[in-house]
């Protein structure tokens, strides 16, 4: 059934190097902050965002991209780029596969994760061949969402972007594929003291995934978020069971600090926010987190809360940060109100 469906994509779009190395690709290379670059490869795809920190003692790669063959790319142009080669330390944001499947390239440094990112990783190899099954379905219904775009239009360069990316990523899981797991891991916080900078890593509790990472910059106030947080969506993008907002709120707490600040925010695949939008976030979780507390001491129901909590004129300052419509915040509004109740009930 995967190699019926890898034709049908190839046969249908005219890939015939699908699953194999795609070459010099272009990049897409910013510099958010002053000693922070980012590389993206291609020019249309979803971005699967490398930012290197600079210091004195080395260079530090933050997530490594979506496979091997692409990352030894990054690396090649991480090089050309800067004119260095010296990495040291490697941090993972977390431990899906398009954050952490290039680490084998980075070997010869230091790679940083939470505790929890190596069991996650070899979850994810061990159950390779089920998700390859899986992600020859996904690439088939991008494929036809695509259906129609001229040739050489955004939306087709996209889509051959997309292909290739992941048929390379299938072909390495099937023949170089190496597990690399960080060799330095953590379960709360740590610190990094790279020459002249000092960087620190803090675990944000179950989120995204249950290995989820702040990698905090405070000589240049910037901070990564890895997948935490998406354009447009209210609070933390929230998969992993068991959630933990209390901690959330701490480690957010400790990068806004009025001592520390941040003015720059780094989001995985190539989003950037601004300190208000991360703060109306932070603003917004505390202020939900507190009422479910109180519902529940107060013997409410759910149904109680939504009624005294809805998303109206009191959420304006950060309504006026997401540019969404109105009635996707109510929805997204009453699913955060939702997951907390879950995880209130349950404590």
């Amino acid at each position: 059934m995967n190699r019926v469906i890898g034709i049908l994509i190839v046969a249908t779009v005219a890939l015939p190097s699908f699953g194999q190395p795609t070459g010099d690709s272009p990049y897409r290379i910013s510099r958010p902050a002053d000693g922070i670059v980012c590389f993206n490869p291609g020019m249309e795809a979803i971005p699967n965002t490398t930012c290197v920190i600079e210091t004195d003692a080395g260079l530090m790669v933050v997530d490594t991209g979506l496979s091997p063959s692409m990352a030894e790319r990054t690396r090649d142009r991480i090089v050309a780029e800067l004119g260095r080669d010296d990495i040291q330390w490697v941090a993972n944001t977390h431990s899906h596969f398009d954050h952490s499947s290039g680490n084998q390239v980075y070997s010869d440094a230091t790679i940083i994760g939470h505790d929890n990112t190596p069991a996650a990783m070899r979850a994810f190899y061990d159950g390779r061949e089920a998700w390859i099954e899986r992600r020859f379905g996904w690439l088939a219904r991008q494929e036809a969402g695509a259906a129609g775009a001229s040739a050489g239009s955004p939306q087709a360069v996209a889509l051959e972007e997309r292909l290739r990316f992941n048929g390379e990523l299938i072909n390495d899981l099937r023949t170089g594929y190496v597990p690399t797991p960080p060799v330095l891991t953590f379960s709360d916080r740590i610190t990094v003291y790279a020459g002249d900078l000092v960087i620190e890593l803090l675990y944000f509790g179950r989120a995204h995934t249950d290995t989820d990472i702040l990698v905090y910059v405070p000589s240049s106030k910037t901070l990564f978020t890895g997948d935490l947080f998406q354009n447009g969506e209210l609070g933390v993008s929230t998969y992993a069971g068991n959630l933990e907002p209390d901690r959330w709120l701490s480690a957010l707490d400790f990068v806004v600090a009025e001592e520390r600040g941040v003015d720059t925010v780094i989001g995985g695949h190539g989003l950037l926010f601004t300190p208000k939008w991360i703060a109306a976030q932070r603003r917004y979780l505390a202020e939900v987190w507190r009422k479910v507390g109180e519902a529940k001491a107060a013997g409410q129901s759910l149904s109680d809360l939504s009624g005294d909590l809805p998303f109206d004129d009191r959420f304006r300052y950060i309504a006026d940060q997401l540019e969404v419509p109105s009635k996707d915040l109510v929805d997204q509004h009453t699913r955060v109100l939702q997951s907390l109740w879950r995880v209130d009930q349950n404590s």
